[in-house]
């Protein structure tokens, strides 16, 4: 007999006694076969042994009484020697075994016990929207597309400016007299010396990782994917994984568990950002494919209650005027007909309002702008009505009145200042502080909905936090040769009116003239007063393309407001992270951007993953290879640029 013989290891019997611990295994030793080992009977001082008649009897196997401990406490493992098996193994050969039908018995058993539990799992987690349990609670996740932390300072830095800056005409800061002046109360009666602080600024609890499955530098769809699907992926995916097959996002689960669901973003609504929380597709670019997931048409069927934004193109049929679409699909025609009220324009917006469309517990669509909305100090220029659009704070507040009417249950809403990124890539600080400002307005504007839910008894949470940072942004540029100064100018940025982006377009549009980009474009528009023969000269040479005056003029104002960019593209550095509420301290410390979409499944009880089950039960819906996403990746072992 030997380890390999299963009639011996079922035998073997173990037995625990309180034993010495400085006792020695006679027996252990002879049941692993050492070579140095006393036969198995064989006795030692350790454990005093007398051999008895008794011994041979099959039904009375003796086993040496163990050396007692002087003291409580301490229990060792007998393990039982080779003469001690063989006996009771000899012992259990007299025993009937059961039968080859009680065997068949007892595995039809845990079969049936085993799909019964597996069943039963199943009900549990593929409850529905109707009759289900789960927790009341709001979570509402906001992404400041493209903000650092450098951004954060270089908004505070200018909010600051104007309140410290009287108006030499009315006696008043001139944040007082801005479109911002709502942001006055942080930075009012603070001390010598201290700044203010800024909406988020008392929200702060950590920060958030920002790469990708792929590079250590993220793009919007793998960052927007990791919040929605707690999941790293490559650079350009939308609701997809590594390996290009569907995964569920918080949005999908929240709503077929009873939440209302919400998107308002001031890009595209099938931008990446927003497409990450309700469709899945290989590429980000396949945006005409993106929109029918939006009305309906997905997998899950309609899961967004309301989505508010810019993005009409993309709705429209190709054989119309304004269209993006890759096909002759109307899809504002099959939103209708999918029970979608459809709000083309700010009127729209109104109408709805005024005639109490938020009590009707129907999905909305609200569309604002052909592309993205404008940027924020673009939009406040807008004189036609027909060209109104909702600022970030409106549509939130509408979006929120939609929600609360579908059930008591709570929502889950994403909301995105887009325009903060596209500032960034363009290396505009005139943008992006302006997009900056909308969004901090926005959060002061949820801070106290949150509050007020909390006091009224529903859990309400609001989490803030950038997918990524755009623009390699520096508070501080070296100029030339010379050792720079230890400064930057906020007052600079003061008296633009516009955008770059906006005025790059008035150039290859406009410009027919020097004097025109000396006036029209520097002085109005940037409110560059000392411009220089140089620049004007430049910015002419490029004058036939919008987006290449866009970024001269882009950098003409962040020189003298001494700010420096390093990209125009997407940097790879840690962002802040916000939170307020219900449970906001249990997102705290530094985290992987995916944790944040864990703690809103978490708090909200979802199950992402029968989502994804339920999503690749039947892909016939679904392609692996349409797109460019394989161009796009980039991979982190090795350097893919130029020097």
């Amino acid at each position: 007999m030997g380890r390999d013989d299963p009639e011996l290891f079922e035998a073997t019997q173990f037995t625990i006694e309180d034993v010495d611990h400085d006792s020695q295994s006679s027996q252990t030793e002879s049941l692993l076969g050492r070579a140095n080992s006393p036969p198995p009977n064989s006795h030692t001082n350790d454990v005093p042994y007398q051999d008895s008649a008794d011994d041979t009897e099959k039904d009375d196997v003796h086993y040496p009484p163990a050396k007692r401990r002087a003291h409580a406490g301490g229990t060792a493992i007998h393990i039982p020697t080779r003469a001690e098996v063989e006996a009771g193994l000899l012992l259990s050969k007299t025993k009937k075994r059961p039968g080859a039908e009680y065997r068949n018995t007892v595995i039809v058993g845990l079969v049936l016990m085993l799909i019964g539990a597996w069943g039963i799992s199943q009900l549990l987690a593929l409850g529905t929207r109707f009759g289900h349990g789960g927790p009341k609670i709001n979570v509402i996740l906001m992404v400041s597309d493209g903000m650092g932390p450098a951004s954060e300072t270089m908004g505070r830095s200018f909010l600051q400016y104007l309140h410290d800056a009287a108006s030499t005409t009315e006696g008043r800061s001139l944040l007082n007299q801005s479109i911002w002046s709502s942001l006055e109360s942080g930075f009012v009666g603070r001390e010598m010396g201290m700044f203010g602080i800024m909406p988020l600024d008392e929200m702060l609890v950590g920060t958030s990782r920002t790469r990708s499955s792929n590079s250590l530098v993220t793009d919007s769809a793998a960052g927007a994917t990791a919040f929605a699907s707690a999941l790293h992926t490559y650079n350009g995916a939308i609701g997809v994984s590594p390996a290009k097959t569907p995964v569920g996002t918080v949005l999908e689960a929240a709503h077929r568990q009873g939440f209302s669901t919400g998107l308002v973003t001031t890009s595209r609504i099938t931008h990446a950002t927003p497409a990450a929380f309700y469709a899945h597709v290989v590429d980000r670019d396949l945006e005409s494919d993106i929109a029918s997931f939006l009305i309906g048409d997905g997998p899950q069927g309609q899961v967004v209650d309301i989505a508010l934004g810019g993005g009409r193109c993309f709705f429209r049929a190709n054989s119309t005027t304004d269209s993006c679409r890759t096909d002759d699909v109307d899809m504002f025609a099959k939103a209708k007909a999918n029970g979608i009220t459809v709000l083309d324009g700010m009127k729209a917006l109104n109408d709805w309002h005024d005639d109490k469309g938020h009590d009707k517990p129907e999905p909305v669509l609200g569309l604002f702008h052909d592309s993205h909305m404008d940027f924020e100090i673009d939009r406040e220029q807008i004189t036609l009505s027909s060209d109104e659009q909702p600022t970030l704070k409106q549509m939130v507040h509408h979006a929120i009145q939609h929600l609360e009417k579908f059930d008591d249950k709570g929502f889950f809403l994403m909301v995105e200042g887009a325009r903060i990124d596209m500032a960034g890539h363009n290396n505009d600080p005139v943008g992006h502080i302006s997009d900056m400002l909308a969004y901090h307005s926005t959060v002061a504007y949820l801070k106290d909905y949150v509050a007020n839910a909390n006091e009224d008894g529903m859990k309400t949470i609001l989490i803030s936090v950038s997918d990524h940072e755009t623009g390699g942004l520096a508070l501080g540029r070296t100029l030339g040769t010379a050792y720079p100064e230890y400064a930057w100018y906020p007052e600079v940025l003061v008296n633009a009116t516009h955008s770059t982006e906006y005025l790059g377009a008035q150039v290859a549009k406009e410009a027919t003239s020097k004097s025109y980009l000396r006036s029209e474009i520097f002085e109005k528009g940037l409110g560059i007063v000392d411009i220089s023969d140089d620049e004007v000269d430049g910015l002419w040479k490029v004058r036939t393309s919008a987006y290449r005056s866009n970024l001269f003029l882009a950098d003409c104002i962040s020189r003298r407001a001494q700010v420096g960019w390093s990209t125009v593209g997407h940097s790879g550095v840690d962002v802040n992270l916000y939170a307020w509420g219900f449970n906001s301290t249990g997102i705290a410390g530094n985290r992987e951007n995916i944790e944040i979409g864990e703690h809103i499944a978490h708090s909200m009880g979802l199950n992402l993953d029968v989502v994804t089950l339920e999503l690749n039960k039947k892909l016939d819906w679904f392609s692996d290879d349409a797109g460019h996403s394989l161009s796009r990746t980039t991979h982190v072992n090795h350097y893919h640029g130029e020097f």
